[in-house]
């Protein structure tokens, strides 16, 4: 997750080991990374060694995993770990000790895959348990009387959108639950689990599932359309652009489809499983590939953008973020790159962990 500055953008990073890294980004008037990091086990500041980070990037998992990616909300970063954690770190120290808590106090609430999403003080995440948790983002306390409880495990990140969480399970259903009590307005049944994040855009929710089919829904859970040309599980959130909804997928191939119609406008193959998700950058889509490649392509006609796809060391299965003209790539390698927008060309590289 990255925040701008005034002079330079904050990127977080959670990673398999159990770290979670704070960037302090800047290219002007030369490459810099000025790291710190914060280690549940710990729960102190300082430097050392992590592995790269996104969904499912390495295995086997390490108690303290983080696969989703730090959200950052009113001087805290919030944090799921694989252990069934749920930390609430102070932005600026890069410590639970000052403005932080752990959730729950005690024991724990199952394996944490998704990210969490913090929307009007309160923070929504998913568990391996099932359920999905709303808690104080400033204190940590239960805002619901209990969790959601779905039929299998929450991998996925949820949306919230007027006063509704969107959130899809493994038991093949995407939820609709009021957000502030909790309770179930209606699901919408697919043929597979769906681990990825709904896009919300014009009063629809964009989602894929692992039936190999890309769903429009309708605000009331009612199928706008469906795109069943896949040949492989949707993992990653779909974006938009004038339109125009863009969704990788695990058959190696980009789809952009109509938003309205769902009727195809143009598709791209790379040369591996797209486990992250993409960013628009202007009149770009820029993707990352297990090919350990980076892709950007005119978003509106799907056409190479860059003289050639930047090759980078590691898979990506971190989702890509990006400041004004650079976008930034971690790696399962632990590397964390800054390629300029304009041509892929790498402005900078930094290793996060000893080679």
């Amino acid at each position: 997750m990255s925040e701008e500055g005034d002079t330079y953008d904050v990127l977080y990073v959670g990673t398999r080991g159990g770290k979670v890294f704070k960037g302090i980004l800047s290219n002007d008037p030369k490459p810099h990374v000025a790291l710190r990091e914060w280690f549940p086990e710990r729960g102190e500041p300082g430097f050392g060694a992590g592995v790269g980070g996104g969904f499912l990037s390495c295995a086997p998992p390490v108690p303290k995993s983080i696969y989703g990616t730090p959200f950052v909300y009113d001087g805290r970063v919030y944090i799921g770990t694989y252990d069934g954690k749920v930390y609430a770190i102070d932005a600026q120290e890069m410590t639970t000790e000052i403005n932080g808590w752990a959730y729950p106090e005690k024991g724990d609430i199952g394996p944490i895959v998704g990210s969490p999403v913090v929307e009007d003080g309160v923070l929504y995440i998913g568990s391996s348990d099932g359920k999905l948790y709303a808690l104080d983002a400033e204190s940590g306390h239960e805002v619901w009387p209990q969790p959601f409880q779905t039929d299998d495990k929450i991998w996925a990140t949820p949306a919230v959108h007027d006063g509704v969480v969107y959130i899809g399970s493994f038991d093949q259903n995407l939820y609709a639950i009021d957000a502030e009590t909790g309770t179930e307005n209606w699901r919408f049944e697919t043929q597979g689990g769906i681990g990825s994040t709904p896009l919300i855009y014009n009063n629809t929710i964009y989602i894929g599932a692992f039936d190999s089919k890309f769903y429009a829904i309708n605000l009331n859970g009612t199928e706008k359309w469906r795109f069943d040309e896949a040949d492989s599980w949707f993992w990653v959130k779909a974006v938009v652009y004038d339109d125009i909804v863009i969704a990788g997928c695990l058959d190696h191939w980009v789809y952009a489809l109509d938003a309205e119609t769902g009727d195809k406008q143009w598709d791209f193959e790379t040369l591996g499983q797209i486990r992250a998700d993409p960013v628009i950058v202007g009149d770009l889509v820029i993707i990352g590939s297990k090919d350990d490649k980076v892709y950007a392509l005119d978003a509106g006609t799907g056409e190479a953008a860059w003289p050639a796809p930047k090759t980078v060391d590691g898979h990506i299965r971190a989702p890509l973020f990006a400041g004004e003209d650079t976008v930034y790539v971690y790696t399962t390698a632990g590397t964390l790159y800054a390629l300029d927008t304009d041509n892929g060309k790498k402005l900078w590289e930094q290793v996060t962990r000893e080679p």
